[in-house]
């Protein structure tokens, strides 16, 4: 059990430790083994002050040279004093950590940011804070599934190839309603996945952020002509603010953390399998925090809002690309036009014998009347 000391124990302890450091000319270590108290303790009673004026000049003066130095803040010179008011009285709103490097960089004068701090609290040199508070986050979430989608894009590598996954996010559910994997996130690419994804449903609004693909400050883009023509109101998210789409973004950190940094893949469609599988997972079975550890799909299906209107965008078409590597199409392509070549080949072969089998039936018949 920890002992309590009193502070005349305390005063009869450290004594000690400078009695036997004088008599035996032991280190200060070693004086603290031998009397039993911790270095910390030692220089804690120290700084508490607990030796009274008389037993401190019975000490011996030499003890501070081998001891261990306990930073102490030291006195400020007068002339830097009026250095430091003069350049907090020029600029009230700057803190101590800029007032320091201000005074390092152009006067060449040191101090430690408690050192300025104590003296300027001394000097009862008021802070000025900004009247700007920090402003709560905003949280929103919309009430029904479908009634607006995220989009965002992120950049992966795979080995030294760039890639980019661009997903459509239901805010409600917060699941993937389509996405693609490209090796460029041109407007063509967008434009492609949004029909894909409204072909499977059609939400009320879209947010974006301010990206090239998405919109234009000096005109409109493709992807918000399309938009118009789909009858979908486009938001956009605030500058320099990356927490308005902060559902999105939390997704693909997710995917990056759980799958795309921890898995090293060995070709193009080897990432596209695994995405793919990925987000089926994501989907359907991972527990999701945001939404009180429901899988997103559980929460999609269940709140979904149904459009009169919009029926013919409610046919199951698969919104997710199918992953299959794009050199394994252009064989199969192959593959299948060599096959019709060989099959029309054959077919005309075919008729050709035909012909010349009928030509000689003929010709045997006629031969046969006239003898």
């Amino acid at each position: 059990m920890k002992k309590h000391h009193t502070k005349s124990e305390k005063e009869v302890i450290l004594s000690r430790v400078d009695k036997i450091r004088k008599n035996q000319g032991i280190s200060i270590k070693k004086a603290f083994q031998e009397i039993g108290i911790g270095e910390a303790s030692y220089y804690k009673w120290k700084k508490e002050g607990t030796i009274s004026p008389e037993k401190k000049e019975d000490s011996d003066p030499g003890v501070d040279e081998e001891t261990p130095k306990v930073v102490v803040a030291t006195k400020i010179d007068i002339s830097d004093q009026k250095k430091i008011l003069e350049i907090k009285a020029s600029f009230p709103h700057m803190g101590v950590k800029q007032l320091r490097q201000h005074l390092i960089r152009n006067h060449k004068i040191r101090y430690s940011e408690r050192q300025i701090r104590q003296f300027l609290q001394k000097e009862e040199v008021p802070s000025i804070k900004s009247s700007f508070a920090p402003q709560p986050l905003r949280r929103f979430e919309r009430e029904l599934s479908n009634e607006m989608w995220q989009i965002d894009i992120m950049n992966f590598h795979v080995g030294c190839k760039s890639l980019y996954l661009t997903s459509f996010l239901d805010d409600h559910s917060r699941f993937i309603v389509s996405y693609t994997v490209s090796e460029d996130c041109s407007t063509q690419v967008i434009l492609e996945l949004l029909r894909r994804a409204v072909s499977f449903r059609k939400p009320l609004s879209i947010l974006s952020d301010r990206g090239i693909q998405f919109c234009s400050w000096n005109g409109v883009t493709a992807f918000q002509m399309e938009l118009k023509s789909l009858k979908i109101d486009h938001l956009l998210a605030r500058e320099q603010h990356p927490e308005t789409m902060g559902k999105i973004e939390a997704f693909h950190k997710t995917i990056k953390r759980e799958l795309l940094t921890t898995v090293e893949f060995s070709d193009i469609s080897e990432a596209k399998i695994a995405i793919h599988d990925y987000i089926m997972f994501y989907n359907f079975a991972r527990p999701h925090m945001g939404i009180e550890n429901q899988a997103p799909a559980e929460r999609y299906f269940k709140r979904l809002r149904a459009f009169n209107h919009q029926s013919v965008y409610h046919r199951r078409i698969n919104p997710f690309p199918e992953p299959v590597d794009d050199q394994k199409e252009m064989q199969i392509e192959q593959q299948g036009s060599s096959f019709k070549e060989e099959t029309s080949r054959n077919g005309s072969r075919k008729s050709q014998l035909e012909k010349r089998n009928s030509q000689l039936e003929t010709e045997k018949s006629s031969s046969e009347s006239s003898s």
